[in-house]
């Protein structure tokens, strides 16, 4: 399984709306470490990226470092500390996202909660509808 946002489609952005990608694999059961894996280490794999997905000495070394932990709670991802792409480090603040990223975020979060709930509301199968 892969995490993917399928940005730039209404409500999603570029980077930011991975950490909700993150937040719902969670919600359906994925491990924390399982969703890391999803959006890192296989993808590289995947997509034959080898230099990529794992830390490790000669890789490319994209990274974040949050001031939580992810494993305990996966939207820790959302405290990025410090930011490094291919071993430079990065200003933070480039990645921040506008107010119109944040709204429209905010009313993606709220279709995905309104659809859950539905789903969520339909306890019982479908039964055959009497013919009249």
């Amino acid at each position: 399984m892969l995490a993917g946002t399928d940005a730039p489609n209404p409500g999603t952005v570029f980077g930011a709306s991975l950490h909700r990608e993150l937040e719902l694999l969670v919600q359906c059961g994925l491990s924390p470490a399982q969703a890391l894996t999803a959006a890192t280490a296989e993808p590289a794999r995947v997509f034959g990226l080898g230099d990529r997905g794992r830390v490790d000495v000669g890789l490319r070394a994209d990274l974040i470092l949050v001031s939580d932990n992810p494993l305990a709670d996966i939207t820790a991802t959302r405290s990025i500390e410090r930011i490094w792409r291919g071993g430079t480090p990065c200003e933070r603040r480039a990645f921040t996202a506008s107010t119109v990223e944040r709204e429209q975020l905010a009313a993606f979060d709220a279709q995905v909660a309104k659809a859950v709930a539905a789903v969520r509301d339909k306890r019982t199968p479908y039964a055959a509808k009497p013919r009249t």
